[in-house]
């Protein structure tokens, strides 16, 4: 693993390998993530839920996790008519999407790691670019909110995980529609 500071410059040229997207159902998303992805496509983001993800109990706490198609790809995953690979739902892409090949060790440090495996870090005509501190926040701060109230809900109020889970989407949904956040829009 190659671990950067947070803010530092990285050589990066995404080459539409799939390595990210085509290697498994294996990108957990946030309960935001649900709802800007379940509003761009026009979904209940409860439908999103049953029909995109899988949503597994993990001592108590619930994580939620697109599936897969039957090859294993990301179900977002698209091929144009030459085969390359494009993510349909591009603009409302996981947070964690747009960091690749920046992975996150913990919310509160000041590195992160690369994943090595990616070609796009050593394409040739890849070039320097600028840390995604931004989204990098973003996503630490959404995913840190997300497990403290399912905490709250499950352990604090004694909620049942994906109930506690379904309040919590549902009451984002409520927020969205009534209130249109700042987190909608990326």
């Amino acid at each position: 693993m190659n671990y950067i500071r947070v803010g530092e410059k990285f050589k990066f040229k995404c080459t539409r390998c799939t390595l990210c997207c085509g290697t498994g159902p294996n990108v957990s998303i946030t309960v935001f993530d649900v709802i800007r992805m379940s509003k761009y496509l026009d979904v209940n983001p409860i439908q999103f839920l049953k029909i995109f993800t899988n949503v597994i109990i993990a001592d108590l706490i619930p994580v939620i996790a697109l599936k897969g198609d039957i090859a294993g790809r990301c179900e977002f995953l698209g091929f144009d008519s030459n085969g390359k690979t494009f993510c349909k739902i591009y603009k409302y892409r996981p947070l964690k999407c747009r960091l690749y090949p920046v992975k996150l060790i913990s919310p509160k440090s000041n590195h992160v790691y690369l994943d090595t495996d990616c070609p796009g870090l050593y394409a040739e005509d890849a070039e320097f670019i600028d840390f995604p501190v931004d989204i990098y926040k973003r996503n630490a701060y959404e995913v840190e909110w997300q497990y403290k109230k399912l905490y709250e809900k499950i352990f604090n109020e004694g909620k049942e995980p994906l109930n506690a889970l379904l309040e919590l989407i549902e009451e984002l949904y409520e927020e969205a529609k009534n209130k249109n956040p700042s987190w909608l829009e990326i």
